[in-house]
């Protein structure tokens, strides 16, 4: 195999090959200490993204239990606010009775439906 020929210093392409060296060390420079850093504090960031993920499951968590009460609330609302008439009509409804209540049922008298409206006395 043949020698491959350095440029020489004078020209620009032998000029330009320290700088592409320097560029390269400064670039990977920073990546060299952010993955040192990342070595160091490995325990710190597991700790950190397992209390992070512990606080988003009690956020969840938190959230669930207040549609939870929300709903309790409105069905005790409901409750308060319709439970009486709501019972009341069932009970009419389908002729039911509590245990030892009597239960009387009063009818309107029938209407004379065959018979017309008496007539005004006129002036």
């Amino acid at each position: 195999m043949l020698p491959i020929p350095l440029p020489p210093e004078s020209s620009p392409v032998g000029r330009s090959l320290p700088v592409a060296l320097r560029l390269l060390r400064w670039g990977l420079l920073p990546l060299g200490l952010g993955a040192a850093w990342l070595a160091f504090n490995y325990d710190t960031l597991k700790q950190y993204f397992e209390a992070r993920d512990r606080r988003n499951e009690n956020r969840r968590l938190v959230h669930q239990l207040e549609r939870q009460r929300q709903t309790l609330a409105e069905e005790k609302a409901a409750l308060l606010r319709g439970g009486f008439a709501a019972e009341k009509a069932v009970r009419e409804g389908f002729k039911m009775a509590r245990p030892q209540e009597r239960v009387i049922l009063v009818e309107p008298p029938p209407a004379e439906a065959s018979a017309p409206p008496a007539a005004l006395p006129g002036p």
